[in-house]
This record gives C-alpha cells, structure tokens and sequence, in this order.
C-alpha cells in the first residue's frame, strides 16, 4: 500500500490492529530516497505500532511473509507530520555564533524536538530535559546522525538505522523549575542493525559528579535547535555548537552565556576545563550587553542522581539478563511448595550457574535457596511452603564469569518481590437484576 500525505516533507506510519506471526514482517520504504526499516512482532510493539521518520510525502508499506505462515493482518491508521513552529530564542548579545557541528554522541528527539545525549552509565543510555519528556510520547523516536533541514527549513530525518524507539519503562524525569529540570532514559536497539545506540555511535559524556563553582570554565552546548533570518534555513534543527563563559551557580541551577534556541533543551552542559558534563541545558535567558544567562539543571540534583542510582527498562545494566516467561511467583497457597522456572541469559559476563541464588525473607529471616540449572539458560528454584499470615519477599542473585553479582529487581536487597500466601475465596458483593428495567 502507498501512503501518501501531500506535500510533506517528512512523515510516520501509524498502525492500527497488527498481527505480524512468526515468518512474517513489515518493510516501509521511503519514494524520496529509498530508506527502509523493517519491522516484525517483536518490534513493532516496541515503536508503538508506528513506523520510523522517511523523508518525503510517500511511503510504501509491504506485509513480506515466508511460505507457509499462518495468516497476517495490517491496519495502517494514519499518518504523523512535524509543523514547524517558532520559539523563544536564547541568542547572547544578539549574535547567533553556532556553527554545524556533526558530534555522534548528541541526538535529536521526535516529535518534541529536544536534544539528547548518551552517557557513562553501564549501558550507556540517554538524558535530556525533563520539560522534554512529560511523557514517553514526547521523546518516541531518538535519531542521531541528523541530516540537514530542507531549504525551507522542515526537519529531515537520518535512515531507520540511525533511529531509536525509546523504552517506556526506563523514563524516569522531574520538571518543576530551573535546576529542577531532568529526565533519564533510554532505547530500544535498532530494527536495521540490532544494534543499541551506543554500539552504532561508540561515544558518550562523562558526568561529572557536581557543578563546579565557577572560576572562569568554558561552557559548549550542543545540540539541534531553531534557527531564525540570518541563518540558513537548513541549519533548523540540526546540530549546532557554541563555548561560551560559565557565569554561576545557585544550588542545583547553573547559568553560562552560550548560544541556545528552542530544541537545545536537553543538551549537555559540557565544562571545557575538565571534559566532563555538568548538566543539562534547560532554559533561555540570554540577553544583550551581557545581561541574563541561559540557565540549566545541575547534574547533582538529587532526583537526578538518585535515578541514575536506580535505573529502569533498558537502562538497567545488562551484565545478566533475567527472564520470567511464566510470570514472578505472586500469590501461592499456604503449606504448599513451589517449583518454578526462570530463564538467565548473557549479557556482557557468562552466568556462573553454582552461584545462581534466590534470596528468601519469612518473616525477617534470611534463607538463600539453591536453584538448578536445567540446560542453556533455564534455572529452576523450590519455594518451601508458607503459613497464611507470614511475610514473604524475595529476589534473585546471580554472579558473572567476571565477578560481577547481579540482582533482580536491580535495587536489591532495598526493593524486593513480594509473596502473598492464602486461599482464594469467592465472596458475592453484589447481586442486582434488571427485572424493573
């Protein structure tokens, strides 16, 4: 089927109910310039049934299936397009002196228009502004590798494989004021190549662990803001640089007198003097004659840190990987024993299957039980039976061929699964019939 919006200059497809069985996938391709991404079950539901961004008014969307496999079905819904709008700018002393600049380690996300940038957590994820993520639909696709704009200035996207759907699960973010101001989160890997972003643009930003007080440090912002007359209209929201003077900060709000426009919210706040990242860049404030600043959040903020301590989705660090296809035990019936299976896969170590463990709490009291390793990577673990009014929680403990020991959830022991045991019992709340209509 060919989609087509009318004088787009760039758009996404959106589906509908989409059943995509084993053996069968979908095969987008732009008519401008021949892009392409595949999507398939498992993908699909990652980009929430939407496709990456293609350039151009026309896209052709196939079902591509195997022989032989059960049948498919595709509802394509519609169409989304980015409008261009202008916002506040952030311009120091009048003079906008950001030049292009072509760093792989910043991204651009859609449709909010913000800028990200991959860091030195352990799997290297993103931030970015917390005003830019209300929620994950604002940050839904992050690309890096950003092309130029139109001639008129309309945004143009990088191939699908330099696009990244972000995950829900992993946005943590705050927004209430500036130094107040954050969001962190990070993505899928891609449909093209399988690989995340951080394996494709083998970059990221070394946090720095505080704003430092300031003692004449150059700040370079980069990112993908709006441009205005006087600049060329293909520099739009593509990647531009500017270093200008650090000039103060108030608890967790740092000011600098560097170039910015709406979309550089987002981006790193990068000290020159250490190499390191100091924040994020969240605010306008800039003004002529060297009044006013442009003001970010800290990067020791506490509710930062605090989610950078605790990570969510993918951003959880993927030493081991632990699977429950069966669902995490959750309720049991009392003075029964349990046997359930849980999968342990590779990640960056080899799981050492001697020192595969669940950690058991009855009523305050420590028990670690054994589990077997069943071949490849399905485990096996006996919970003993439970009295109905006992306190049960556990989680699961496992060490790498390298020394690494990962729990489940990732916070253990601090956070731990919960057990409820008892009977269920059928009571009637309510009976009602419709006898008087």
């Amino acid at each position: 089927h060919l989609v087509h919006l009318n004088r787009a200059s760039s758009m996404q497809v959106n589906f509908g109910r989409t059943t995509l069985p084993q053996g069968t996938l979908l095969r987008m391709t732009s008519m401008r310039d021949g892009a392409v991404q595949h999507l398939n079950a498992t993908t699909i539901e990652q980009w929430r049934y939407n496709s990456a961004w293609f350039n151009g008014d026309m896209v052709l969307v196939e079902l591509v299936a195997e022989p032989n496999t059960a049948s498919a079905h595709v509802t394509i819904d519609g169409v989304t397009y980015i409008e261009q709008l202008v916002d506040d700018r952030s311009i120091c002393d009048g003079v906008d002196d950001r030049v292009l600049s072509y760093e792989n380690r910043d991204a651009r996300a859609i449709p909010i228009g913000c800028t990200a940038w991959l860091i030195d957590d352990a799997n290297h994820t993103l931030l970015t502004a917390g005003h830019c993520a209300g929620g994950i639909s604002d940050i839904e696709v992050i690309e890096f590798n950003v092309p130029l704009s139109d001639a008129n200035g309309n945004i143009q996207h990088p191939g699908p494989e330099d696009q990244y759907a972000s995950d829900p699960e992993s946005l943590q973010s705050y927004y209430s004021q500036i130094g107040n101001d954050w969001a962190y989160f990070g993505c899928f890997p891609n449909t093209q190549t399988g690989l995340t972003p951080y394996q494709a643009q083998d970059h990221y930003y070394v946090l720095s662990d505080t704003a430092p007080a300031v003692n004449g440090q150059q700040i370079t912002i980069c990112g993908f803001g709006v441009t205005y007359s006087g600049t060329p209209a293909s520099y739009n929201q593509a990647q531009k640089i500017h270093t200008g003077p650090y000039s103060v900060v108030d608890g967790t709000s740092i000011g600098y007198r560097t170039d910015t426009t709406g979309g550089n919210s987002g981006s790193a706040v990068f000290n020159e003097d250490t190499g390191e990242a100091i924040g994020i860049h969240t605010n306008a404030g800039c003004g002529d004659g060297g009044s006013g600043n442009n003001w970010g959040c800290a990067i020791h903020n506490t509710g930062l840190q605090n989610a950078l301590a605790n990570p969510q989705g993918v951003c959880i660090p993927n030493i081991l990987i632990f699977d429950f296809p069966n669902a995490l035990p959750f309720d049991l019936l009392p003075n029964v024993s349990t046997t359930y299976q849980f999968n342990l896969f590779a990640g960056e170590e080899e799981p050492v299957p001697d020192l595969v463990k669940v950690v058991l709490q009855v009523n305050g009291i420590q028990t670690i039980l054994n589990t077997t390793n069943l071949g490849e990577e399905v485990y096996e673990v006996t919970f003993p039976g439970f009295s109905c009014d006992d306190d049960v929680s556990y989680y699961f403990k496992a060490q790498g061929d390298g020394g690494t020991i990962v729990y489940h959830p990732h916070n253990a022991p601090a956070n731990q699964h919960d057990i409820v045991v008892g009977v269920v019992i059928e009571s009637i709340l309510l009976e009602e019939n419709f006898n008087n209509g």
